[in-house]
């Protein structure tokens, strides 16, 4: 059989012809002969297509290079090295001869190649003249995985003068694996307030353990309330019922979003006596304090540790009608919890029936998870309804409620979010559940595939021909779903010995032909079922050296994006010098008109929100990856981040921050701030419409002609 070209890249999309090369033997030839291997090969036949690239024009005409600026040539190469993951000495090191501005980006481009050959040339630029090149530098070199050369010179940074280069050092040592006792033991000379500079920040990428737990602490008495907040994280992140009384006492702090964390963190430890205090901070005018008192209070009683006390009732009927959509949510949400209550129940039952499509879902959700019998009623009401969000909510109360009748008839609806919740919910409700997973499989949207993949991971019940199947069908270029099927023979593989071979042959190939981030996913798998680890190659592009001119070009100056909703308009800065690719991508998808009419599909008040998928539920994306172009940043309240499902994953979907999101940031793509309008986000809830993003001048200046991309 003639080898399979390599064609799931992230190029145009067109066919691929079988080479004339001589097929890789391959340890598996047995498995390879079977039928398994037959339906592998159809994977690589049936998907085997390229798609689209971003469009960099915008609809205008791509604008000259700009040869002035020094360097201009050995830049744009850069940017070609980082998209392809390619790792060139020659152009690397003739970036490291050029000026200030080439040495920053090729310090970006080698902690976005990680590649353990960069090591010299990283050590030399911790001496550059330039204290951003010495400070990404130490960045990059947290980066390089396992090599003891950049571990010791992590090491000498973190004793260094500069906290900026130390803080970040730290960083390296615990992405690197390091335990918390060996760094602080290292660092204990130090002022105890430098110390919890440089300790704190990442303190939560260090492995749990006790001396982590000491630290955080420690580190509550931190003058920065930033600080602080780092500390109560690492704090919550782990919390025992020991450290209730701390976190009751950072109730108090000075710091807001101290406040919030210790607020979620009680979710796990609080008890009853604890509501009181909830409850007051329920009265105060922070919404994202008041969200997450809520969601707290309800996590304490469902858990069994208090009852519902009836002393919430006056303000809970108060906050359902709050002005604030975000408390509004947070306290349907949480009133469930307190369905004992007549006068609450009674109020659910009414917004279920007249309030908005939301507050309908939510309410129904709420009654039927408590059994209510008014939920029957409620359910029948939206199964029979023309909304599909309705319609699916009507599928999830069957499932609580027992509407068999009901599951089977959504499990043939037209739309393919009600047919996902009808399935997930026959599954919940403790059917058989291998023809469920089947039909569910078999099922003509990829969503719904992928939904179904991802129960397969944890219940591998169906034959690995089944997995393959669903997994020839996905669009190679939307990673998600692939994910999810590299993950569901992952498991299949360890349930069942018989089929590990024939699944070991289905992930060599996709470890050789699919796109980049699934070679990653199937090469790390074959890893941990014993077999060799494929290199997952270059990421493959449809760009030529032209483009990155281009890109360099249109990318050199910040850029602002505005926002349009209907409760109102938000401005963002994009730092298009830091993360061209994806700034450049993004704002031409804006520019496109991509996002405009699309919806948030997620969202948990004051904490985050989600967007950008045009499918509207976390699985759809533009046709084409990004790779990550992850910095030295901080992500809090009002960043816009790239979401993703893997590594070199991103593609539209899109993060906004409503609080800190330490765990994030040296995994996201961070494109900006919002500047203008931030206080809106908070009132930004599940379903509102993006009415329309495009780029804009900078607030308070007209954009001129010239600022056109």
């Amino acid at each position: 059989m003639p080898k399979i070209s390599s064609c799931f890249g992230d190029t145009p999309r067109r066919r691929c012809r079988p080479s004339s090369a001589p097929q890789r033997p391959s340890p598996c030839s047995a498995a390879k002969r079977s039928v398994g291997f037959i339906v592998t090969t159809l994977l690589v036949l049936a998907g085997c297509t390229l798609s689209r690239a971003p469009d960099l024009s915008g609809g205008e005409a791509a604008p000259d290079p700009d040869l002035t600026v020094p360097n201009f040539t050995e830049m744009a190469l850069l940017l070609l090295l980082a998209d392809r993951l390619t790792y060139e000495p020659f152009s690397l090191d003739r970036a490291a001869a050029g000026g200030p501005e080439a040495r920053r980006l090729l310090a970006d481009t080698l902690a976005r190649l990680g590649d353990p050959r960069a090591v010299p040339l990283l050590e030399a630029l911790l001496l550059d003249e330039d204290a951003e090149v010495r400070r990404r530098a130490v960045f990059a070199l947290g980066r390089v995985d396992g090599d003891a050369a950049a571990l010791l010179l992590l090491r000498q940074q973190a004793l260094g003068e500069s906290s900026a280069r130390a803080t970040l050092a730290v960083q390296g040592l615990a992405i690197q694996g390091l335990d918390a006792a060996a760094v602080e033991s290292a660092l204990r000379g130090l002022p105890a307030q430098e110390l919890w500079v440089r300790l704190l920040p990442d303190l939560h990428l260090f492995p749990a353990d006790r001396t982590r737990e000491l630290l955080a602490i420690g580190g509550l008495a931190a003058e920065e309330g930033w600080l602080r907040r780092r500390a109560a994280f690492v704090l919550g992140r782990t919390a025992q019922p020991r450290h209730r009384q701390i976190l009751l006492s950072l109730l108090d702090d000075e710091d807001p979003g101290v406040r919030v964390l210790a607020t979620a963190a009680l979710s796990e430890v609080g008890i009853a006596s604890d509501l009181d205090r909830l409850l007051q901070l329920c009265a105060e005018s922070d919404t994202s304090l008041v969200a997450e008192s809520l969601r707290t209070a309800a996590r304490i009683i469902r858990s069994g540790r208090a009852a519902a006390p009836p002393s919430w009732r006056a303000l809970l009927l108060q906050l359902l009608e709050d002005p604030r959509p975000a408390v509004g949510v947070a306290a349907l949400e949480a009133a469930s919890a307190w369905l004992l209550d007549d006068e609450i129940g009674a109020e659910l039952a009414r917004l279920a029936v007249s309030g908005s499509v939301l507050e309908r879902r939510l309410a129904l959700r709420g009654l039927a998870r408590a059994r209510d019998p008014r939920a029957a009623d409620l359910m029948v009401a939206a199964f029979k309804s023309g909304d599909p969000d309705l319609r699916a909510e009507a599928a999830r109360a069957a499932g609580a409620l027992g509407g068999e009748e009901i599951l089977v008839r959504l499990v043939g609806d037209e739309a393919a979010s009600v047919r996902q919740a009808a399935f997930l919910a026959r599954l919940a409700s403790g059917g058989p559940r291998q023809p469920i997973l089947s039909a569910f499989l078999a099922d003509a949207d990829a969503g719904v595939r992928a939904a179904a993949l991802r129960e397969l991971v944890s219940t591998p019940v169906l034959p690995y021909e089944e997995i393959v199947h669903a997994v020839v069908r996905m669009d190679p270029q939307v990673p998600a779903p692939l994910l999810e099927g590299v993950g569901a023979l992952e498991a299949r593989a360890l349930a069942a010995i018989s089929e590990r071979g024939a699944i070991v042959g289905a992930l060599e190939t996709l470890a050789q032909v699919s796109t980049h981030p699934t070679r990653v996913a199937a090469a790390t798998v074959l890893a941990e079922l014993g077999r060799a680890q494929p290199p997952p190659g270059p990421a493959t592009t449809a760009r030529s050296p032209g483009d990155y001119r281009s890109i360099l070009t249109r990318t050199r100056a910040v850029r602002w994006l505005k926002m349009e909703t209907e409760r109102g308009d938000v401005v963002f800065k994009v730092d298009c010098p830091d993360v061209p690719l994806s700034c450049l991508s993004f704002m031409q998808l804006a520019n496109q008109g991509f996002f405009d009419g699309t919806r948030f599909h997620h969202a948990v008040p004051g904490r985050l929100l989600e967007g950008g998928d045009p499918r509207g539920d976390g699985w759809g994306g533009p046709g084409f990856t990004l790779r990550d172009e992850i910095g030295a940043h901080r992500l809090a309240s009002g960043s816009l981040i790239l979401a993703k499902s893997a590594p070199h994953s991103s593609g539209s979907r899109f993060l906004i921050l409503l609080a800190d999101a330490p765990a994030l940031e040296v995994t996201h793509t961070r494109l900006g701030e919002a500047v203008s309008g931030a206080a809106l986000l908070t009132d930004l809830i599940e379903d509102d419409l993006i009415l329309r993003l495009r780029e804009t001048g900078e607030p308070g200046r007209p954009r001129a002609a010239h600022d056109r991309p």
